[in-house]
């Protein structure tokens, strides 16, 4: 039992820099066991490669035990590089989370680390549809 325990808390994490020479790229989706490792300079590398972007999900597994590479500075960095975005999925640290996110035609799907006192999925909608 123990030995299972050790094995759920290690999730394989991939390296994305690959998917960059898709300049063309306009949805992405990360459906695999694992999750993709998005850094900073990834960040960097997704407005700058991907500006024509509208679907983004790179959650993978929730990190378990693992703190984020990026945090909640992230995501705006990539909204404002990516004005077609309407969905952005990504494992986040959760400091100082969520008030940079304003509602809007937009989707967000936020994966904060389980190893910081938040809850596992943060969720911004669209208000105006539901009116």
């Amino acid at each position: 039992m123990v030995e299972e325990k050790q094995d759920m808390a290690f999730v394989e994490e991939t390296d994305i820099s690959c998917l960059f020479a898709f300049t063309e790229l306009k949805l992405l989706t990360f459906s695999v066991n694992g999750r993709p490792r998005v850094t900073p300079q990834d960040v960097t590398k997704i407005v700058e490669n991907w500006p024509r972007l509208q679907y983004l999900d790179l959650c993978g597994t929730p990190p378990l035990g693992q703190t984020p590479y990026i945090d909640h500075t992230h995501p705006s960095r990539i909204l404002h590089g990516c004005p077609l975005l309407q969905h952005l999925g990504l494992p986040l640290g959760q400091s100082g989370c969520p008030t940079v996110l304003s509602p809007s035609s937009r989707t967000y799907a936020l994966v904060a680390s389980p190893s910081v006192q938040s809850p596992e999925w943060l969720r911004s909608s669209d208000k105006t549809s539901q009116n």
